[in-house]
C-alpha cells in the first residue's frame, strides 16, 4: 500500500493526531512490509496531503497535528442536488 494511501486510512476526519500518533495507528504488517519508511518520509507525505487540500496542518505551540478533510462536493453535484429538492418542494 502506498504511504498517502496509508496516512489518509489512519488519519481522522474529528480527531486531529500528532506524528507519533500516526505512527502508532499504523499496523505492525505495514512496518514489516516497508522496512525503510523514516521520519522524513511520513512528513514529506503529509506535506504533500496539505498541499493536495486532503489533510490539514494544526500547529498548537510546538506541537503539530493533522487531520484529515473531508472532500468537498463538486459545483455539478451540489447544483443536481439543489434541483432534486426543488422537485420534491414541487409535489
Amino acid at each position: 500500500m502506498i504511504l498517502s494511501d496509508k496516512v489518509l486510512e489512519t488519519l481522522s476526519f474529528f480527531n486531529e493526531m500528532t506524528l507519533e500518533q500516526i505512527y502508532l495507528d499504523f499496523e505492525e504488517d505495514y512496518f514489516v512490509e516497508n522496512r525503510h519508511l523514516t521520519n522524513e518520509d511520513l512528513t514529506k507525505c503529509l506535506k504533500i496531503l496539505v498541499k493536495s487540500k486532503r489533510v490539514k496542518s494544526i500547529k498548537k505551540g510546538k506541537i503539530q497535528s493533522w487531520i484529515r478533510i473531508y472532500p468537498k462536493k463538486s459545483l455539478l453535484t451540489r447544483m443536481f442536488e439543489y434541483l432534486k429538492s426543488l422537485h420534491k418542494t414541487n409535489k
